[in-house]
């Protein structure tokens, strides 16, 4: 059964192709599209480090219980050349610490949990299409049964590129609920709910 054209909503009967047109399709169709985050715009100038945290950044990576795992941010990295988020060809590094008491009661924060991810780790956390801000990561760090629930925590990101230099971003400070109390207790106390 021989293909049909439609031009301007008329049928014009069989499909017949040049090669010169067959060529030109095939070169134009094969090249991935230019926003293809697969090849995106790598950039070894980052100078600034943007995230953002939505309003339900939680999340919870366990059935068993409701209570968070972990959490979810986006992050750009900014490019110098273009002022706009990037992929960098460095390594993002995500730092949890929670907040203690010295024995004087003043407050510290704590190491709990890094992520590192260089750039082959970092490919799949790529968005898939570029905002307004450029080019960023969708991140889903796991703390797992680290002992943050119902603690105060620092996030911190920094990011070493290529030539060593280390950005960093500005802390961000927040609570981490607990929405199942007894799950949380038991988990504390090594019994079942």
């Amino acid at each position: 059964m021989p293909m049909t054209a439609h031009i301007l909503g008329r049928r014009t009967g069989p499909l017949r192709w040049s090669a010169p047109t067959c060529l030109a399709l095939v070169a134009v169709g094969c090249g991935a599209p230019r926003n293809d985050p697969q090849r995106g715009p790598m950039a070894p100038d980052i100078f600034k480090i943007v995230k953002f945290f939505p309003a339900s950044m939680w999340r919870d990576f366990d059935p068993a219980d409701a209570n968070p795992e972990g959490f979810q941010m986006t992050l750009y990295l900014i490019s110098g050349k273009t002022d706009k988020g990037a992929f960098g060809d460095g390594t993002i590094q995500v730092d949890l610490h929670a907040a203690t008491r010295d024995a004087e009661g003043r407050k510290k924060y704590e190491p709990v949990k890094r992520w590192s991810f260089a750039p082959a780790d970092a490919f799949p956390f790529r968005v898939k299409e570029q905002s307004v801000m450029g080019w960023g990561y969708q991140l889903y760090p796991n703390w797992g049964d680290a002992d943050v629930l119902g603690k105060e925590v620092r996030i911190n990101v920094s990011y070493v590129r290529g030539d060593g230099k280390v950005i960093q971003s500005r802390p961000t400070f927040r609570t981490v609920p607990i929405y199942d109390m007894d799950a949380y207790l038991a988990a504390r106390s090594g019994t079942q709910p």
